[in-house]
């Protein structure tokens, strides 16, 4: 197929090392967007007065958002022009940062964030793409790809601590406007420096069909929020049936399609669908666990945003070191050992929620929190290698899509699926003193920020009850977190060490 570039020659000299940095610092900044928000969360919760369901929108109707459209935004950028895309789609961003920023309502933030997310996924996209167009040589396009990886992985450990200091520098809507410099220098050099590739007869993309997907998957997630939140009812009832509807015709568009947006023949490799699935299913343990540990430690344990940030770093560290490790052991063991010890290891960290009963239990709680990330780690690498060597060349594009919507779409579910399940727990388990005003114990309901800021107007023995309360209900939600976590890594396990096996030995066994 033939390629347009207005710019040609591009990987010579200093100019490829400067269009590679120029790619990789927004991707650095998506990732701080994201992984910082967590630790502001309770305090912008807390100014906005967002219940406990408003929290997880706000945390996950972004990622929700940047999974769903991955895909479709990857094939607009080769009709329309890569490069012209992503200056686009960086404008928005830093844009709507400004409206998260100085959001003076829950709803407003919400909005920001879905757009956010949005125009997220054309940067995650088109950064990779325009990697390739810029990098011919093999080598060096291998090169290119990992800085762009390792620019990812630095955001991600950045967030925590920078979101953190900033914050408590500033206001927690000056989290949000860390991207705009990086934003800013990626629309005045992005002219001048990256070739806007086009595919000659490249097909239209199936925009309704990202829609489609993303719709009924949120529609879904509304209704198990609401159930979470009220008990059995009507509302929720009419919209899990509405997603999943939505999802039966994507499904069946999808198989219609010439070009689908997603190929589900894919997954008629037995391998390829447990793997897929384990990195789904260990993606929403691990979006569960994001959530709740520094709730805890800011609204449970009295750490500023910025102790708090700084002591996720070693988490986050380790995490890197594991990515590490699982690459050079691969070639080494056989991957059903691997991810069945991986496995092992998440399970681990979630026993540990399990056992953490009490508001001083912080030792069990961080080391339960490195040891899913310990375990869900390797578990994506491991598929992301599998899956792209599993696939023939001609679908190693739509490999991609999956192995990069399996991480995102994970923990937006794990945000979304844990973060109901275990707010109902905390609410169910709050005992009040009669002695509480009915609008503080209403508060607390809401969620443990509710709890916080009611406590602060109450004299000394109603704030203590209160507190002591909702602690203990707290711990209930991190319980329920790692109960689910151990189920959902057990039947993983099992597919690994049956389906997954038994294919493996197929596949060594065929000439």
């Amino acid at each position: 197929m033939r390629l347009e570039t207005r710019t040609g020659g591009a990987e010579s000299g200093v100019r490829g090392w400067v269009t590679l940095a120029l790619l990789s610092l927004p991707v650095f900044a998506v990732a701080v967007d994201s992984s910082s928000l967590v630790i502001v969360l309770p305090t912008l919760s807390a100014d906005l007065g967002a219940s406990s369901t408003e929290q997880l929108w706000i945390a996950d109707i972004y990622v929700f958002m940047l999974a769903g459209f991955l895909v479709a935004m990857g094939a607009f950028g080769d009709w329309v022009g890569q490069r012209k895309l992503l200056l686009v789609g960086a404008a928005v961003f830093s844009g709507t940062s400004f409206f998260a920023a100085f959001a003076q309502s829950v709803l407003m933030l919400i909005i920001a964030r879905a757009v956010m997310g949005l125009a997220g996924s054309v940067i995650m996209a088109l950064s990779l793409g325009l990697i390739g167009t810029t990098f011919s040589d093999r080598r060096r396009r291998g090169v290119g790809i990992a800085t762009r990886t390792c620019a990812m992985l630095a955001g991600a450990a950045a967030g925590p601590p920078l979101g953190g200091f900033v914050a408590e520098q500033f206001w927690w809507g000056a989290v949000f406007l860390l991207n705009v410099p990086i934003m800013a220098t990626l629309l005045i050099a992005g002219r001048f420096l990256l070739s806007d590739k086009r595919v000659a007869g490249a097909s239209k993309p199936d925009l309704v069909s990202a829609v489609l997907a993303v719709s009924s998957v949120l529609i879904a997630v509304y209704g198990i929020k609401e159930f979470a939140r009220y008990g059995p009812g009507a509302p929720p009832a009419v919209a899990i049936l509405a997603g999943v509807a939505g999802a039966v015709v994507f499904f069946l568009r999808q198989r219609g399609c010439a070009d689908p947006l997603f190929d589900f023949g894919i997954l008629r490799d037995r391998s390829v669908t447990v793997v897929s699935a384990a990195m789904l299913l260990g993606g929403l343990v691990l979006g569960g666990a994001a959530f709740f540990v520094p709730l805890f430690v800011q609204m449970v344990r009295g750490f500023s945003p910025a102790e708090s940030g700084l002591s996720l770093i070693p988490n986050v560290l380790l995490t890197i070191v594991a990515s590490i490790m699982a690459a050079r052991l691969i070639v080494r063991y056989s991957a059903t050992t691997l991810l069945l010890i991986a496995l092992i290891c998440a399970m681990s960290g979630c026993f540990a929620f399990c056992l953490a009963r009490n508001p001083g239990s912080l030792l069990l709680v961080y080391a339960g929190y490195a040891l899913i990330s310990l375990g869900v780690t390797p578990v994506m690498v491991l598929g992301t290698n599998l899956i792209m060597g599993a696939v023939p060349a001609a679908k190693t594009g739509m490999a991609a899509s999956i192995v990069t919507t399996n991480g995102n779409l994970g923990g937006a579910l794990g945000l979304a699926l844990l973060g109901a399940a275990g707010s109902a727990a905390y609410r169910s388990g709050l005992a009040v003193p009669a002695s509480v005003p009915a609008d503080a114990v209403a508060a607390a309901r809401d969620g443990i920020s509710g709890a916080v800021v009611s406590a602060q107007r109450l004299p000394p023995k109603d704030a203590e009850a209160l507190l002591d309360s909702a602690h203990l209900s707290f711990m209930k939600a991190i319980n329920v977190v790692g109960l689910a976590g151990i189920a959902l890594c057990a039947v993983c396990a099992v597919l690994v060490v049956t389906v997954f096996a038994a294919d493996q030995r197929r596949k060594m066994a065929s000439p």
